[in-house]
């Protein structure tokens, strides 16, 4: 199935509407006359000793891009018919919670063998793509979600990189620093958004040509290799195609907001900590230890929290335009200008405001829609969030019209 718009070369094709998301067929160059006499489209189906031929030349080259493990089932969108669901009962950046890695990508392992015994035992959702560099670690995890990149990137921290990595990202080596937004589930990435995004082509073989001269694959039993990002940058063309490709990547993921509330459980019992974690989205912090009961009342007390109208279409407030449903805020005298950014605790605080028009909201109500409990101890963070709120969205942030304050009592929005 052609898809409209889309060049055939670059993005491939669907074979057919029931495809697979995340995989796309592309013509062999290979596949010449000889190859096409050789070719049997129907025991290639049905004939194991056939299409396991590594000498067999196929019509297709097989693409598969991150939505092959990234797309998934949406668990608040179920469809009515499991068997024909829509685009809107999938989500794009959750990670497939339902994927069977060994079924989907080694088939057709003998049964029997340790590498089989390992991939039957995997559990349902995780991944583990540093195994094919060598089988001395097998430790499959849950595939990672990302979300608030926008936020990631507003907290980088500057770390010390070398002048290799700095050189194939574009950085200038002189330094060896460089401002890095953490991304993974675990922080480790220190090599900034792109080289992050990449990291998984590296680790299951993109530009196979040198990669596999740096790992004995599977087998292990020999030290690896380093994999020198500036080599495959200057001399692999579909490292350079999928570099290219980054910039949108990233910009996809800075639009992405999760639908559901984010809930912190932790051990670190911090002030900062809570703090941070609430800033960068989570509408709760949980310390451990706690009870099972305490954990659903605060899930259930989270969700209720999260459940809203329809948001209102685009509309003007001071001097911009605000649109609630993409999250988005640009000048409303139509100049060039950069968007304007509101860190998620501004926009939870300003989602409450404008669902209650003219309406005063009180301090503890605001608190609690924001944070989850109305503690006297961050009320001082509302008069800060609001101040950031004015500067950014009125036209005179000393005389404000629209996000007012009312003493001892709380705030109210005017249209």
């Amino acid at each position: 199935m052609l898809v409209p718009g889309l060049m055939f070369s670059i993005y491939g094709v669907a074979s057919s509407p029931a495809s697979v998301l995340g995989f796309r067929l592309f013509p062999n160059p290979e596949f010449n006359e000889a190859a096409r006499k050789q070719w049997d489209g129907e025991r290639y189906v049905r004939d194991p000793t056939y299409y396991n031929n590594n000498q067999l030349v196929r019509p297709y080259r097989v693409g598969v891009a991150c939505g092959s493990c990234h797309i998934a089932p949406h668990p608040t969108h179920p469809p009515d018919d499991p068997e024909n669901p829509r685009w809107e009962n999938l989500a794009s950046a959750i990670g497939n919670q339902y994927i069977d890695e060994g079924k989907v990508f080694a088939c057709n392992v003998e049964k029997g063998g340790f590498f089989h015994e390992m991939l039957a035992n995997q559990p349902r959702g995780t991944s583990d793509t540093s195994r094919i560099a060598t089988d001395h670690i097998n430790n499959p995890n849950a595939i990672n979600p990302i979300f608030l990149l926008a936020e990631r990137e507003r907290i980088e921290t500057t770390e010390k990189l070398g002048p290799h990595t700095l050189s194939a990202l574009g950085q200038p080596a002189g330094g060896g620093e460089m401002k890095v937004a953490h991304i993974l589930k675990d922080g480790a990435d220190s090599i900034g958004v792109p080289g992050a995004t990449i990291r998984v082509f590296i680790n299951i073989g993109m530009f196979s040509e040198y990669w596999l001269t740096r790992h004995n694959r599977l087998i292990g039993l020999v030290p690896q290799q380093p994999f020198e990002i500036e080599y495959a940058h200057e001399n692999s063309v579909f490292w350079q195609a999928t570099e290219q490709r980054l910039a949108n990547i990233a910009a996809f993921f800075r639009r992405l907001q999760p639908e559901l509330p984010i809930l912190v459980l932790s051990a670190r019992t911090g002030s900062s900590d809570k703090v941070s974690a609430l800033d960068l989205g989570a509408v709760d912090y949980v310390t451990k230890p706690f009870s099972m009961d305490e954990l659903l009342a605060r899930l259930r007390a989270a969700l209720r929290r999260s459940t809203i109208d329809e948001p209102p279409a685009p509309f003007s407030l001071g001097k911009v335009v605000i649109d609630v449903a993409a999250r988005l805020i640009r000048p409303a005298d139509g100049t060039p200008a950069d968007m304007i950014h509101l860190t998620p605790t501004e926009w939870r605080m300003l989602e409450v405001l404008l669902r209650n028009p003219g309406s005063l909201v009180t301090t503890a109500e605001l608190l609690t829609a924001m944070r989850g409990q109305p503690e006297h101890t961050e009320r001082s963070y509302l008069r800060i969030y609001m101040q950031q709120l004015r500067r950014k969205l009125e036209i005179d942030p000393a005389r404000p019209r629209h996000l007012l304050t009312e003493p001892g009592m709380g705030y109210r929005y005017m249209p």
